[in-house]
C-alpha cells in the first residue's frame, strides 16, 4: 500500500465530488462531530440544518474544523481536513447557497437554517494500493 498527501487539485477535487463530510465543532468544553450533506463552490462549504446543538455550539464558537473522505476500499481511500470559519447567512447569500444545495442533495425542507464554512486551511492524504 502506498500513502502520501494530496495537493491542492486533488483536495479541491475530493471536496466536489462527496457530498457527505463531518464538521468538528466545540464549545464550553463540549466536542461535537456530526456529519452533514454539503455543497462546494470551491472557496466554501454550505449546509442547511435544522435548530440544534450543532448550530448552538458553532454560534458560540465559529473555528469548526471539517473531515470529507472517499473511500474505495481498506487500503484505497483519500481524505481532507479543513479548517475554517463558521458564518450563518441571511436574505441573497442564504438564497444563494440554498440553489447550490439543493442542486447537489435537496434538503428535506426549506425552512432551517443555511449557513457555509470558509475553509482557511486544508489537507489531504491518500491510500492506494
Amino acid at each position: 500500500m502506498r500513502l502520501g498527501e494530496l495537493d491542492r487539485e486533488e483536495i479541491d477535487q475530493v471536496l466536489s465530488t462527496q457530498i457527505i463530510g463531518r464538521i468538528g465543532c466545540h464549545a464550553d468544553g463540549k466536542t461535537y462531530i456530526v456529519p452533514i450533506a454539503y455543497a462546494w463552490d470551491g472557496d466554501s462549504i454550505y449546509v442547511h440544518s435544522f435548530e440544534g446543538l450543532k448550530l448552538r455550539i458553532m454560534r458560540r464558537n465559529p473555528s469548526v474544523c471539517l473531515e470529507v473522505e472517499e473511500l474505495h476500499a481498506p487500503d484505497d481511500w483519500r481524505t481532507v481536513v479543513a479548517q475554517g470559519t463558521f458564518e450563518e447567512l441571511h436574505g441573497v447569500d442564504a438564497e444563494r447557497a440554498l440553489h447550490l444545495i439543493v442542486a447537489r442533495c435537496p434538503p428535506p425542507s426549506h425552512d432551517g437554517t443555511v449557513f457555509r464554512i470558509r475553509l482557511d486551511q486544508r489537507s489531504g492524504r491518500f491510500a492506494s494500493p
